[in-house]
């Protein structure tokens, strides 16, 4: 893992070493255990038996967070509460400088030990357990009926899971194994992948039902129509494609179908202005516009980091993302030069004159002061913390994607798990860009969470947006279509015309 500073100030990390309360292997065989019985007596109670297995859709989320969980604990590196306990650093001879101790040495034998005291953010117990406890819960509402013993079970178990995940998390802090705000941490990211997948899997159910639904109606329809058509076994199929799409004609009004043409137009002119004009926004903001100048304090050591070059570089991030809507850059950048707030490494890259004088010590805000670093342009990036512009873009990106994968690609569900893969890969990229621009001192950790905040609603309202234009205009022309061909059937044929008739 990541090897950081330690603090001169030890106090939250100084408690002492305890084993767990609930050991990894024995979370995993309760989950496993209870979501079988779970799941099996609510399947088995449902008359509409699901074709896919629901482990897959758990085993894809427990894979999900192991895997997101422990790169970013390898690479924040963040001290456990027992670290001092586990390490017995070596401090003796060591000189604290601007708070940290950056050369020292752990004493403890047991490299295993040493390592795991170093992987605090976030807690990978809470997030398995709040993941589980709260899809299971969910997958048991979804799935059974009202009034079903599936659904009283679940109104009886929901509180309990509930519970046995919150405890979870609340023992990793007495075990003092994370600190809260990791736990906090692990049962936010829980809960979003839980609710992420049961988005998916209400889904699959909604498509289970139209599908069992539809071929009951196909089967009435033809029993009905069968004695009649029996001459000729090609009408059928014409017929019901027929009546569809008359019904379908009819539910349209052609004076709302005009409105929407409209409407379509528009809203493509407005796309082509937004887009012309946010290129020539984001230009005026990244070359020419001088954000304003702002103060730091002396003992702010947010600032003290040293400068590192960037892990993805911005040509690879532009490469990944596709060139995403310029909408979100200039937006990024707008805030960057307005707020002008300082990056982790601005003391090492601005290097301003009054850290040499007496006059700054702890508490003062320092605002007159002059750079004395020669690089220019690293000193106007230096003050351009909030919001992270590389989590934002990365993030519309992986939205977007992870969107249209879920949605438009029908012909890749015979892969099985290929399209989840893609999926998964594209958040897991996104993902690693973010945690890249703390450890690699270019942002605070709330740059990157307001970046990816941003980005998804972005990628999400963007997507959303162009698919509505696009179904417009599939439907007009489907319909004009359609009212062509039926018309020309309907004369043509005598038999389907006394059908619809009848």
């Amino acid at each position: 893992p990541r090897i950081v500073p330690l603090p001169c100030d030890t106090k939250d990390i100084n408690f002492p070493y305890k084993e767990s309360t609930v050991p990894p292997l024995i979370m995993f065989i309760v989950i496993i255990i209870v979501s079988i019985i779970f799941v099996t007596f609510i399947e088995y109670s449902e008359t509409m038996i699901l074709k896919k297995n629901l482990s897959t859709i758990i085993l894809i989320g427990n894979c999900f967070i192991s895997i997101t969980v422990n790169s970013i604990k390898y690479l924040v590196g963040r001290l456990r509460p027992n670290f001092i306990d586990v390490c017995k650093p070596d401090i003796t001879s060591q000189i604290c400088v601007n708070d940290f101790y950056k050369n020292y040495n752990c004493i403890e034998e047991d490299k295993k030990k040493v390592i795991d005291s170093r992987l605090s953010f976030f807690s990978g117990h809470t997030a398995y357990a709040i993941f589980n406890a709260l899809f299971i819960c969910i997958y048991g509402f979804m799935r059974s009926s009202n009034d079903s013993i599936g659904r009283k079970i679940s109104l009886f178990l929901t509180p309990f899971l509930i519970i046995c995940g919150i405890f979870v998390g609340v023992t990793r802090i007495t075990d003092n194994k994370h600190h809260l705000s990791d736990v906090i941490v692990g049962g936010a990211y829980g809960s979003i992948i839980a609710l992420c997948l049961a988005y998916i899997f209400k889904n699959y159910i909604k498509e289970n039902e139209d599908v069992i639904s539809c071929e009951k109606e196909i089967i009435k329809h033809l029993n009905d129509t069968l004695p009649i058509i029996s001459t000729n076994e090609n009408i059928e199929t014409k017929s019901y494609h027929h009546i569809n799409k008359k019904m379908i004609e009819e539910q349209v009004d052609s004076n709302n179908y005009g409105t929407m043409t409209s409407r379509t137009t528009e809203n493509e002119i407005f796309t082509y202005i937004v887009e012309k004009n946010d290129v020539i926004l984001f230009l005026l903001f990244q070359l020419w516009i001088e954000p304003t100048k702002r103060g730091f304090f002396c003992n702010d050591e947010t600032i003290r980091y040293p400068f590192k070059q960037d892990t993805v570089t911005p040509n690879a991030l532009i490469i990944f993302s596709v060139l995403p809507n310029i909408l979100m850059v200039f937006y990024g950048e707008k805030r960057n030069a307005l707020n002008r707030r300082h990056r982790p490494y601005f003391l090492d890259v601005c290097k301003p004159d009054v850290l040499k004088n007496a006059t700054c010590s702890d508490y003062n805000y320092i605002l007159n002061y002059t750079c004395t670093g020669t690089n220019l342009g690293l000193i106007r990036e230096s003050s351009l913390s909030f919001p992270s512009g590389h989590s934002a873009i990365a993030f519309y990106a992986a939205t977007f994607f992870y969107l249209y994968i879920q949605n438009r690609t029908f012909f890749m569900r015979k892969f099985y798990l290929l399209p989840s893969a893609l999926q998964f890969t594209g958040i897991s990229l996104a993902t690693f860009t973010a945690v890249s621009r703390i450890f690699d001192y270019h942002h605070h950790p709330e740059d990157v969470a307001i970046g990816t905040i941003i980005g998804i609603l972005f990628g999400y309202y963007f997507y959303n947006y162009n698919i509505s234009i696009k179904k417009k205009k599939h439907i007009s022309s489907d319909i004009d279509n359609d009212t062509s061909s039926n018309e020309t059937v309907v004369q043509n044929d005598p038999l389907l015309r006394n059908e619809m008739n009848v």
